[in-house]
């Protein structure tokens, strides 16, 4: 007869986490990506200062308050990220689910910019009738979707304890849409548009949030994470609105 007592174990996506346990994987990467952003979102900013003539007088300033935030938040990512040392432990399933759930919503929300691009019906027929100055547009739409795929994959992947894999694979994703991919002649876009041929700032809200869960799925404050991760997705979103409304732009 077995007299072996019973120990309740962990479900095996979280056991299997906790064999990889270290301060934060992909420091470096992290660090990299986030610099660019952080260089980005000021660029935005000043852009938005100096073209607040083109927009309703209420919004110039609601905007610079929000991107002080956003880059206040970047900022410190960076220097959490910089100076963390203890041992990180990964949070509960449920609020893994969260942040997977914002990871998911983060791409719908940048859809809002153009429209919900391409996660609309009659998609193809608009893109037939694109204008033929938009030479990139094509490729955003193309991000747009892959991302809300692999989203999803890493999703699953995460949750079938492959978290390594998954998590290496939000840190891919946000560096892709480091890459210019949005050639709209708009007052945010026409800056890059000048310098490189597009502008990455479509995805710029996705990334962060995409690095922000990254930091929270390894156990780096997980709740705060899910807070700043929504505040930013809504943020995004009411841009979006804001445009399609044509309130903006």
């Amino acid at each position: 007869m077995n007299t072996t007592p019973y120990t309740p174990t962990e479900p095996q996506w979280l056991a299997n986490h906790h064999l990889q346990n270290q301060p934060l994987p992909l420091r470096l990467s992290l660090r990299c990506l986030l610099v660019g952003y952080w260089i980005i979102a000021v660029i935005a900013t000043l852009t938005v200062y100096q073209s607040r003539s083109h927009f309703p007088p209420w919004f110039a300033p609601i905007a610079l308050v929000g991107m002080a935030f956003f880059i206040a938040v970047i900022t410190s990512y960076l220097w959490t990220i910089h100076r963390i040392k203890a041992t990180l432990h990964p949070p509960a399933a449920s609020e893994a689910s969260w942040l997977w759930g914002l990871l998911l919503l983060s791409v719908i929300c940048t859809s809002s910019l153009h429209g919900f691009a391409p996660f609309r019906p009659n998609i193809l027929a608009e893109c037939s009738q694109m204008p033929s100055f938009l030479k990139f547009i094509a490729y955003n739409f193309v991000l747009t979707g892959s991302s809300l795929v692999a989203v999803i994959t890493l999703a699953v992947f995460y949750f079938r304890g492959h978290q390594r894999l998954a998590l290496a694979g939000l840190v891919v994703l946000a560096g892709v849409m480091l890459i210019p991919n949005d050639d709209c002649p708009n007052e945010f876009n026409l800056p890059w548009i000048g310098w490189l041929g597009a502008s990455p700032l479509m995805f710029l809200g996705n990334a962060v949030v995409l690095l922000i869960g990254y930091c929270g799925l390894n156990g780096l404050r997980p709740r705060i994470s899910a807070l700043l991760m929504g505040l930013i997705n809504a943020g995004v979103l009411l841009l979006g609105l804001g445009h399609q409304t044509r309130l903006i732009w």
